[in-house]
């Protein structure tokens, strides 16, 4: 169960968060899991740390269920990042059985994924392996897979227009080459800024076409005040209208973990 759709995260009933299109199958199951309590039952909920602060707590549905007021005999494994662990274990009626962390690329598998993605390129392939050790910290964070393609992906781009000396040396600026990357890729698709390509080898955001840029910012507001609020799925933008940028990241990276 997808915690971050809008419809199970607003359910105010087990009928309404196990939504089913047969309405009256969807009801005699709910009717049957709550006559035995949930026993025998196992409910997967996905992505916990997705929920807003007012979801995890109070006494919205979702909160009751995960503290046993629903179905207190059912099975729940619960996904979420570690930054909602503690909001989690609160809400829990007891301690979790079972705690399962997903650990990412071991060393092993990070040289197996640096193998693979330049193996084109050897020579690109060594300067990447200096690179990293040149900067502990950004080996360290390629144990996450998502992060091996990315760093690995800005790299390459960097290198190709050679600049490697700008690669990333920080989190801030990894995601800051992945924005630039992305950026450089979206004004490509429109013809009306193909023009701008050419000078932009920007390395300062406020060098984009001044609607793109006013844009970016209020992605960026929408995201500051995502994280103010521990809110990190939106479901209504006044921006759909500019969501091409977005549209981007999500064709590139879907298969990544």
């Amino acid at each position: 169960i997808q915690l971050r759709n809008q419809r199970i995260r607003c359910a105010e009933s087990l009928e309404q968060f196990l939504h089913h299109s047969d309405p009256d199958t969807c009801n005699k199951v709910c009717k049957q899991l709550q006559q035995e309590l949930g026993d025998g039952v196992m409910l997967v909920l996905d992505g916990f740390d997705e929920l807003s602060n007012q979801q995890r707590t109070g006494m919205s549905f979702i909160s009751r269920l995960l503290r046993g007021d629903i179905l207190p005999k059912a099975t729940l494994l619960i996904t979420s990042r570690p930054l909602a662990s503690v909001s989690l274990n609160q809400l829990l009626p007891h301690e979790p059985d079972q705690h399962i962390e997903v650990v990412g690329f071991s060393e092993d598998d990070i040289e197996a994924y640096i193998n693979s993605a330049f193996s084109h390129n050897t020579q690109l392939r060594d300067n990447f392996q200096t690179y990293i050790k040149s900067y502990p910290f950004v080996y360290s964070i390629m144990y996450i897979p998502l992060h091996c393609r990315i760093i690995t992906e800005v790299y390459e781009t960097y290198w190709k227009e050679g600049s490697k000396e700008f690669a990333p040396k920080t989190l801030t600026e990894l995601y800051k080459s992945l924005l630039r990357s992305l950026m450089m890729r979206y004004l490509g698709d429109h013809p009306d800024h193909k023009c701008n390509l050419l000078r932009l080898g920007f390395r300062n955001f406020d060098q984009l076409p001044r609607d793109v840029y006013n844009t970016l910012m209020m992605f960026a507001e929408l995201g500051a005040k995502g994280i103010e609020k521990q809110q990190y799925v939106f479901n209504e933008l006044p921006l759909s209208e500019h969501m091409g940028l977005m549209i981007q990241a999500e064709d590139i990276y879907v298969d990544v973990g």
